[in-house]
Order: C-alpha cells, then structure tokens, then sequence
C-alpha cells in the first residue's frame, strides 16, 4: 500500500517516476548527484532494500555547505548520518555535477540508477557524457532532470542511449585535446 500509495501521490510529483522505476527495476547501486531532499534518498534506499536480497549501495554527490543558499539540514555530516540510518552502504561526496563525474567516474563504479538533478547548462555537461557509459551497468539507467514544458520531469535513458550520446560527444572532445 506504501508503495502503491509513492507511486501515484508522492510529492513533488516529478519524484514519483523514481519510485516507479525503483520498485520495478529493483537498483542495487545509486548514485544521485545533486540531493532534491534526504527524504527522496531515503524513500529510494528502503524500496531498493524491499526487492533486493543483497546490500544496497548509494552515493550521494552535493555542494552541500558549498551552495550559494544552502538547504537547511542539508550538511555533509548530516546527509550521511541520516542515509546511513537505512543500513544501505552509504558514501557521500561534497562537490559540484560535472567536476565529479569527470574526476570520481571510475572510482564510482557500476551504478544501476544514475539520478543527476543538479546539472549545469547543456554545453558543459556535454563534457560528461563520455564518462557515465562506464559508470552504468548493463541494466542501468540514467535520470536526468529537466525543465520540460514549464515543469521539472526526468528524462530517463538507457545505457545504450548513454552510449549513442557518448559517441557523439567524443570526436569533439578528441578534437579539442
């Protein structure tokens, strides 16, 4: 009923697209950049933990301090004690979208949800698309938020989406070096 209940009235209604992924692809690594709310993390980790036997992995990548008006309640030491909490494997990360993806890409790992809430114009995240086709699993997807029509929504590729976008970007960036 819980779940029932996320999928068709859980607010901000953008969120709920997450949670219905979430309970049918059954994530066993997240990783978010750009945390919206620790509750939205929280609510991600236990249905993960509900369909999965093994230990859920999340990553979590924000400013954190470092934004220009920080969120009440959100600090580093808070984010993680508070996601820790779910028993999930918990990593946080202070640092902005793009510098992260390019310097922690390997590092991260197989990632079964990639959520990016917070990235900066198109023209420099372009850069970044060469890295996440190797952060994903075979089954991963990543959500990326946007303002389409005059509401936030997610667009959710595939890896192999990420992999045709990454093609794209790479003779460029080829180029450019």
């Amino acid at each position: 009923l819980r779940l029932w209940s996320l999928c068709l009235f859980s607010r901000p209604a953008e969120d709920r697209v997450l949670y219905k992924h979430a309970i049918k692809e059954k994530p066993q690594s997240i990783v978010e950049m750009g945390l919206a709310s620790i509750a939205r993390s929280q609510t991600l980790i236990q249905i993960a933990q509900q369909s999965t036997a093994t230990e859920v992995r999340y990553q979590g990548i924000d400013l954190f301090e470092g934004r220009e008006k920080p969120v009440a309640g959100l600090t580093l030491r808070d984010a993680h004690r508070s996601l820790s909490a779910t028993g999930a494997k918990v990593r946080v990360l202070p640092g902005e979208c793009q510098m992260t993806i390019t310097r922690q890409a390997n590092q991260i790992g197989a990632v079964d949800f990639l959520i990016i809430t917070n990235p900066t114009t198109s023209s420099e995240f372009e850069n970044c698309w060469f890295y996440l086709p190797r952060m994903l699993t075979e089954r991963g997807k990543l959500f990326l938020r946007h303002i389409g029509s005059g509401e936030l929504r997610y667009q959710i590729l595939t890896r192999a989406e990420v992999e045709q976008l990454a093609s794209r970007v790479r003779p460029a960036l080829q180029r450019a070096a």
